[in-house]
This record gives C-alpha cells, sequence and structure tokens, in this order.
C-alpha cells in the first residue's frame, strides 16, 4: 500500500520527467501527470485538477498550458500545488539559474496559471537552490 497524496505522486512523475529529461517536452510532461492520475485517482486530487487532466487528455496535450489557463474563469489556480513539486527542479538545475528559474514557471503553468501559483513555485525552487 503507498500511503502518500497526490502532492507527492506529482513529485514523483516530475521527477521521473526529469531524469527521463522529458520535461523539456512539456506535453509529454503533461502526460505523465495525467497517466499517472488515470492510474491511480485515490490520492486526494482536487477537483480543479482533475477537470485539467481530463481536459489535457481528450485534447491529446496538443496545449499542455491551455487547460489550465480556463480554470477559475481565466485566472487560473494559484493553489500550493506547484510549489509542492519543486525539489527535483533544485536538484536538477541549481548548477543555471535562468533554467532554474524557467523550468519551475514552466513546471507550475502546467496546473497553476495565476501568478501567485507559478510565483509561488519559483520561490520555492530559489529558496531550495540556494540550499543546493
Amino acid at each position: 500500500m503507498r500511503t502518500f497524496t497526490h502532492d507527492g505522486t506529482v513529485r514523483m512523475v516530475w521527477t521521473a520527467a526529469m531524469v527521463a529529461r522529458v520535461y523539456l517536452d512539456l506535453g509529454m510532461a503533461a502526460m505523465l501527470f495525467v497517466k499517472e492520475y488515470f492510474g491511480d485517482k485515490n490520492r486526494g486530487y482536487g477537483q480543479q485538477i482533475v477537470e485539467v487532466f481530463h481536459k489535457l487528455r481528450v485534447r491529446k496535450f496538443k496545449d499542455p498550458y491551455g487547460p489550465a489557463k480556463e480554470q477559475f474563469e481565466g485566472t487560473g489556480s494559484y493553489g500550493n500545488g506547484a510549489a509542492m513539486r519543486t525539489a527535483p527542479i533544485a536538484l536538477f538545475c541549481h548548477k543555471n539559474y535562468e533554467e532554474l528559474l524557467d523550468t519551475a514557471r514552466k513546471c507550475a503553468e502546467l496546473t497553476h496559471t495565476h501568478k501567485q501559483g507559478y510565483n509561488g513555485a519559483i520561490l520555492q525552487v530559489r529558496q531550495k537552490g540556494e540550499e543546493a
């Protein structure tokens, strides 16, 4: 029995994407998130992210940011989920500050397109990057 939440699941998926270097292909990264969700829906995912995953799958990942941008009447989510998955970004990108910030924002915007959502991820990764 796996005893972790959706935040841990998404962090593990993002880590695997970074190891395989598929995080550079955001459609593929989104596909990995969706595959994991549909493989085990009982991790405590919120309804908003479930809607994003459904739309990504139906649209065949053509616009990885589209469904997240549509949330909350077009303002996007500003929740903490994007910041929860930044640890692997700091590990993989700590030597290149611009790549660190860019990767954090791109990863965040797959699910959190409100400026508070992606900036929270950027702040987290900056802190972790400085610690590395």
